[in-house]
């Protein structure tokens, strides 16, 4: 009875069966080294309708003996003790239904990497709550990193298809499916092939930004096409848009947490120009160190942007080398999103009725 209903929760993934231990558990070998995994618990409600953290140790003991090391990515609780796996276990900590900052990213796939090299026998076992979105972000990103210093070539659309093919059943669409989270393994693909000068503002804390963090600002937000409710422009502040960014946790060094930057109020400028109305908010918008911005509206429709990627997107790699016969003061930068690629209610395609058709943040980035 508890593999059946277990076996309801995890659909529409893949579930794994041990013939010689007569286990079954939400786990997918992508690679003969890299297996992706709900996140086991020790609770005896729980266990019910998820996968106790006993199964998998006796997995991995039979089968890799000790060449095995997990990496959780659940910012919610472990739902376990490190002591139930012997404490092989590293922690890279962010929300659910987001994706994770690329310094994150680096630093994690690095880890990895370094373990698989040491032994072809090394397993790496990457859980987060479900063992789908977070999970599956960090194992693509880890697949893309590898496949690039091994072939110098970069296939993301084919590693996040192999891992759907690997992690998902048939009918169940894609393995990851919250778009920030696609977005932001695309910036990862666009990492590995910079220049080392310009990784280095993306994958090192330590390393100042090439702008000045005390001028740099977030300048307006343009809403394209707003449905006719919004004839009346004072009703745009119903779209109830906040900006947010993540927070290095003060505790694990490895975390990051969502923090507020900026609620859209009636306080705030707004005007219509044709078809677009534009709001431009009552006080600066103070870059400092952001560089991952999360819009939201109504609560529920959200997406994520590297502002730094996006910058240099926009306006090139050569960006940030201006010469002394360079008159200007500040680069441009500006990110647009059409309705349908913002993520739903907890990554969903949920979204309801379409408010508008593009919405754009622009910033100024001063030398």
């Amino acid at each position: 009875m508890k593999n059946l209903i277990r076996s309801i929760v995890s659909a529409p993934k893949q579930v794994y069966y041990d013939n010689n231990l007569d286990i079954q558990f939400d786990l997918s070998y992508v690679t003969h080294q890299i297996i992706v995994s709900a996140g086991p618990v020790r609770n005896t409600f729980k266990e019910i309708y998820r996968y106790p953290v006993k199964d998998l140790v006796k997995i991995l003991e039979f089968n890799h003996r000790d060449h095995w090391y997990i990496w959780n990515f659940r910012s919610e609780g472990l739902g376990y003790s490190e002591n139930d796996v012997f404490h092989k276990i590293s922690s890279y900590l962010f929300p659910d239904h987001q994706p994770p900052p690329l310094r994150l990213i680096y630093k994690c796939v690095l880890e990895i990497d370094q373990f698989l090299s040491k032994d072809k026998k090394n397993v790496a076992v990457l859980h987060c709550k479900a063992g789908k979105g977070r999970s599956g972000t960090m194992c693509c990103a880890y697949l893309m990193y590898h496949c690039y210093n091994q072939h110098g070539c970069l296939r993301t659309e084919e590693i996040m298809d192999l891992y759907t093919r690997k992690r998902m059943r048939s009918y169940s669409g894609n393995g990851i499916s919250i778009q920030s989270q696609q977005r932001y393994l695309k910036y990862w693909e666009r990492i590995l092939s910079m220049p080392e000068e310009l990784q280095k503002y993306e994958i090192d804390n330590a390393m100042p930004l090439p702008y000045d963090l005390e001028k740099s600002c977030i300048t307006m937000i343009k809403i394209h096409n707003p449905s006719s409710y919004y004839n009346d422009v004072s009703k745009i502040f119903d779209l109830d848009i906040e900006l947010e960014t993540y927070l290095q946790s003060e505790t694990k060094q490895e975390r990051v947490d969502i923090s507020s930057i900026y609620q859209f109020s009636p306080l705030d400028i707004s005007c219509k120009k044709k078809n677009t109305i534009i709001l431009i908010p009552e006080r600066e918008i103070i870059l400092n160190k952001i560089k991952d911005v999360k819009i939201s509206i109504k609560s529920f429709c959200y997406c994520w942007f590297d502002m730094l990627m996006e910058t240099i997107i926009s306006n090139g790699e050569e960006l940030f080398h201006k010469s002394d016969t360079d008159a200007s003061e500040f680069i441009r930068g500006h990110f647009m999103i059409p309705w349908e690629d913002l993520d739903g209610f907890k990554g969903s395609t949920q979204k309801g009725m379409k408010l508008f058709s593009n919405l754009e943040i622009c910033w100024r980035l001063y030398y």
